[in-house]
């Protein structure tokens, strides 16, 4: 079925009568059919191209209002056929309908290219997402802190890390002493001083016990005696104190010395 209303509208597309603005639309129409039902079958890609086509009439027609739901509707089929056309046909949506929530579609973007392991241009969509977003949608922008620090966990730059997930502390309306531990787990693979100058800005937040782990995750680092470091975190049950997700922070901070240096080879994306 849907193959047949691709092949009526690319006959009608080559056709002379093409020439006419009435018949463009028709053939926009059965692009758009072929694309629904090409969806239907779970035959993604050919979805795609039928939809673009629709799009690109409907451009040619000046009826940028039709072709906007066109490329948004692209933008999807992108996504799960992992197209990296995704940005023009965001952009194109953007372009032809001032009302799009453009902060929301940045977030998009970016859990697109963090989905491809892509993380340069993750981190880039989710920092224009968070200036656009801003406090106007609180849960986004939290949810893109969120995943700016993963992907810095991921590529284990724990400055940028730490720096991130203070920020995602500091932005909830509740402080949460979790992520203040995950930033100063963080700093600590990096820089043991600067972790305990972040640990006296932040104790404010954290229990006694909190500060009394870290300052002792701190001296033995310092001490590089890595055995018994693993033993304390160990005692202390951390993996219930922080997210699952950052338990990759942990494993570094047993298995890497403090002379240690240079970039890890990531064995699995944790996400």
């Amino acid at each position: 079925m849907a193959e047949n209303i691709e092949k009526e509208a690319s006959s009608k597309l080559n056709s002379i009568m093409i020439y006419f603005k009435r018949n463009k639309r028709i053939v926009s129409r059965l692009y758009r059919k072929a694309s629904k039902l090409y969806k239907q079958e779970n035959n993604f890609a050919k979805s795609l191209e039928c939809i673009v086509n629709s799009a690109e009439i409907n451009e040619l027609l000046e009826d940028f209002f039709e072709a906007s739901i066109d490329y948004l509707e692209a933008a999807k089929m992108s996504k799960i056929v992992s197209d990296d056309n995704i940005v023009i046909y965001y952009k194109k949506h953007i372009e032809y309908n001032n009302n799009t929530n453009i902060g929301q579609i940045y977030k998009d973007i970016a859990d697109y290219f963090k989905s491809q392991g892509k993380y340069d241009n993750a981190i880039l969509w989710y920092k224009d997402a968070i200036e656009i977003l801003g406090l106007d949608s609180h849960y986004s922008t939290i949810y893109c802190l969120k995943n700016l620090s993963i992907i810095y966990i991921n590529l284990r730059d724990y400055k940028l890390a730490s720096e991130t997930t203070y920020t995602l502390a500091k932005s909830l309306k509740t402080i949460q002493n979790k992520y203040i531990l995950a930033g100063l787990m963080c700093a600590i693979n990096y820089d043991t001083i600067k972790a305990k100058q972040d640990l006296n800005l932040y104790k404010d937040y954290l229990k006694k016990e909190e500060i009394e782990f870290i300052e002792k995750c701190i001296d033995l680092k310092n001490v590089d005696d890595l055995e018994e470091l693993k033993v304390h975190i160990e005692k202390y049950n951390l993996k219930f104190k922080v997210k699952k997700e950052h338990l990759i922070i942990v494993e570094d901070l047993i298995n890497r010395s403090k002379y240690d240096s240079g970039i890890f080879v990531l064995d699995e994306d944790l996400t």
